[in-house]
Order: structure tokens, then C-alpha cells, then sequence
């Protein structure tokens, strides 16, 4: 696990949002199929016994450092990661590129069918050139058997989509994206997890002084304490007590062979 620990931190996407944005624009234009994961410090937890969702992240084309613990551990490890990139950041800003070239498709798997129509409704009155073909709620389940994917996949297919925004919360979306990804007829696909309940507005996001901070978390953490307190308690114990003092063994151990 910690050899995919130290790779998967070196593979975090080093640059900004902007040169991402460019990259994933690059290859929707040309119809090379490729997806995009975020990496937090829950992300680091999850990984520890996760063997699937580690295989997950190391195919993904991006993983993109959506907290600033992620940041911090990149740059303690020696790597220069430039800034923390949210899916949020990457949603808005691929929205805002793609609208002004008036042929794009989108469609939006994950989340609630009362979501997904608030997204539908904004999506046409935010960027109003980007069409979006469909959206799916899939069954409220841990793992979906075979006759539900294909019957998922299918539909999904038909809608004829470009852009495939998956939120099924973390780690179930890129495991689900990694075992699918061949039968996906699209040309990016993006797991981006909250972002679903963000630009719905069923959720605020923290103001930008608090995202500054590092302190997203608890903004979180403040609006639905039952379901995520647990979730952050253990992940930034494992973070502290683990994640970083495994970095500081490596950077010590790469200092003492040169």
C-alpha cells in the first residue's frame, strides 16, 4: 500500500486549474476518452484497505488535489504542486470553455432525481449552449449487480453524451467509472462526488476566505455533522498520525542516500 501511496501522490496533477481545464478541453476536442478523480485526505484513508479504488486512482488520466491536506503532503514529499484544485473548480471552469463552443453534450449520473433536475434547470440557465442529453439516479445501494450497470451503461450510451459528470460519493464513482470505463461511449468523464449538491445549491460551499484556510472541511462538517464527523475525525487522525509521518520517514530517507 505504501508503494501506491508514494505513486499516487506523485501522480496529483502538479499544475493549475486553468493548464487541467486545458488539457481535459484538449482531449474532448480530439475524442480520446479519459476521466478525471479528486484526492483528499479522506481519499488517503480510504486507500489504505481499498485495493480497487487504488487501482482506480492509479488509471485515472487526472487526480486532481481537491484539499489542501493533499497539497501540503505533495510539496512535504518534495513535489511542486502548484495548487489545490477542486472538482468544483474543474466543473466551472470545463462548463464556462466548452459553452462557448455551442456542441457539447452532458450528462449527470449519481445523486437524487430531485438534484439532478436542479442541475438540469441551472445547466440552461448558466451555460445555455451545453446540452444536457440525460441524467440517471441510480439505486441507493453500496454495489450495483450486472443487469443494473448494463442496464445503466446502456442508457447512458444512448443519450449520446461528451461529457459523463459521474457523483456517487467517494470511493463508489471511481470504482464504478474503472470497472465501466471501456463500455462508456463518451470523451471525458469526471468523478466529482459533492459537486452534484454544490451547483444544485442543495449545499453551500464554504465562503472563499474559509476555503483559503484550509478549513472547507469544517465548514462541511458544521452543515451535516451527523453523516460526516466521523468521516473527517478518522481521516485527518490517519492523516496526522500516518500520512505524514510516512513522508517525513521518505524525504529523511532519500536525504541520508544522497
Amino acid at each position: 500500500m505504501k508503494n501506491k501511496f508514494k505513486y499516487i501522490l506523485n501522480k496529483v496533477f502538479k499544475k493549475t486549474t486553468s493548464n487541467c481545464v486545458d488539457q481535459i478541453f484538449k482531449h474532448i476536442e480530439n475524442k480520446n476518452k479519459k476521466f478525471l478523480s479528486t484526492l483528499n485526505t479522506n481519499s488517503l484513508f480510504l486507500l489504505r484497505k481499498d485495493k480497487k479504488f487504488s487501482e482506480a486512482l492509479i488509471a485515472s488520466n487526472w487526480v486532481i488535489p481537491d484539499g489542501y491536506g493533499v497539497v501540503f503532503a505533495c510539496k512535504l514529499l518534495g513535489l511542486d504542486t502548484k495548487e489545490r484544485i477542486s472538482g468544483s473548480d474543474i466543473f466551472e471552469e470545463l462548463n464556462h470553455k466548452l459553452n462557448k463552443q455551442k456542441n457539447y453534450r452532458y450528462f449527470f449520473f449519481g445523486s437524487t432525481k430531485k438534484t439532478l433536475k436542479l442541475i438540469s434547470k441551472k445547466m440552461k440557465l448558466d451555460y445555455p449552449n451545453i446540452k444536457v442529453t440525460g441524467y440517471l439516479s441510480p439505486p441507493f445501494k453500496s454495489t450495483f449487480n450486472k443487469a443494473e450497470t448494463n442496464k445503466m451503461i446502456k442508457h447512458i450510451n444512448n443519450k449520446k453524451p461528451d461529457v459523463l459528470w459521474v457523483g456517487l460519493t467517494q470511493p463508489k464513482q471511481e470504482k464504478w467509472i474503472f470497472e465501466n470505463y471501456s463500455k462508456l461511449n463518451v470523451k471525458f468523464i469526471g468523478a466529482i462526488g459533492a459537486v452534484f449538491d454544490f451547483y444544485s445549491g442543495q449545499i453551500k460551499r464554504a465562503p472563499i476566505i474559509i476555503q483559503s484556510l484550509g478549513l472547507e472541511w469544517v465548514y462541511r462538517i458544521c452543515q451535516d455533522p451527523r453523516r460526516l464527523w466521523i468521516r473527517y475525525f478518522f481521516s485527518n487522525f490517519y492523516y496526522i498520525c500516518k500520512v505524514i509521518p510516512y513522508i517525513i520517514y521518505l524525504r529523511a530517507l532519500y536525504a541520508l542516500k544522497n
